[in-house]
């Protein structure tokens, strides 16, 4: 009687999983080399976030310009750029206590802070390394 019911418990479990449908066209599952291939695209895109206490170190060509969303930090590692600024304003030095004004060189190690989502960042007159922290996108 035992090995009756275990050879029935196990032929139902084996016909259960032999017929559950683990992804569909609608739903499919979603595997780790899927997600890996999808965030190497996004890294190739010339954008991107840098969330929480994170700070993204972004590398930029002479003549690269980057342009920030409102609430995003900037730091100037090396090289030299200069501020990108709109009509409603610069770039928050947080550090010296001043507005950047369009086209003013910025101070490496100066922590900048991007008050509006309107344009405003930093073009690259040489090869530069900046610590962003929020998004971004590079022109």
């Amino acid at each position: 009687m035992k090995k009756t019911f275990a050879i029935l418990a196990l032929a139902g479990i084996a016909l259960i999983g032999g017929t559950a449908v683990y992804g569909t066209k609608d739903d499919p599952v979603v595997t780790v080399s899927y997600l890996n291939e999808k965030l190497a695209q996004l890294k190739n895109t010339g954008s991107g976030v840098a969330t929480g206490n994170e700070m993204k170190l972004v590398e930029l060509k002479k003549g690269d310009r980057i342009i920030a969303a409102a609430g995003s930090e900037l730091i100037l590692r090396s090289g030299e750029v200069t501020a990108i600024a709109t009509d409603l304003g610069g770039l928050s030095d947080v550090t010296q206590g001043r507005d950047i004004k369009h086209a003013e060189n910025v101070k490496r190690d100066h922590l900048l802070f991007i008050p509006r989502s309107d344009g405003r960042g930093l073009l690259a007159k040489t090869g530069a390394l900046v610590l962003v922290r929020g998004s971004y996108r590079l022109k």
